[in-house]
């Protein structure tokens, strides 16, 4: 009967695989073009955009898991770029597991 064993070397690379796949950073880049108001009154458009975990039902209350960031008119003419950086905060589960067969007795 074959005993497997997990290599150390393995469990290294994932982990670094792991850590380097669960971290993420980029930004958005926003401008508004045009905008049409059908009344002559003054309109000040404010947009929210709010960083969150996935949800089935989305939710427009509540945490913003990642962050967020309101943008008011003048931001919203000129063109803005919103960074963002942040770890993933749940862990990785790998459907597949790699094992090295070794020659061995099995335990009495």
């Amino acid at each position: 009967m074959l005993h497997y064993r997990v290599s150390p070397i393995y469990i290294m690379i994932m982990g670094y695989n792991i850590l380097r796949l669960c971290s993420c950073a980029g930004s958005f880049e926003i401008r508004l073009v045009s905008l049409t108001v059908g009344s002559k009154e003054e309109f000040r458009p404010e947009l929210r955009i709010c960083l969150k975990h996935f949800e089935k039902r989305i939710s427009y209350n509540g945490e913003c898991t990642f962050g967020e960031v309101t943008l008011d008119a003048e931001r919203l003419r000129n063109g803005t770029k919103i960074e963002f950086q942040f770890g993933w905060p749940v862990c990785a589960y790998l459907p597949f597991s790699f094992l090295v067969p070794t020659e061995s007795k099995p335990f009495a």
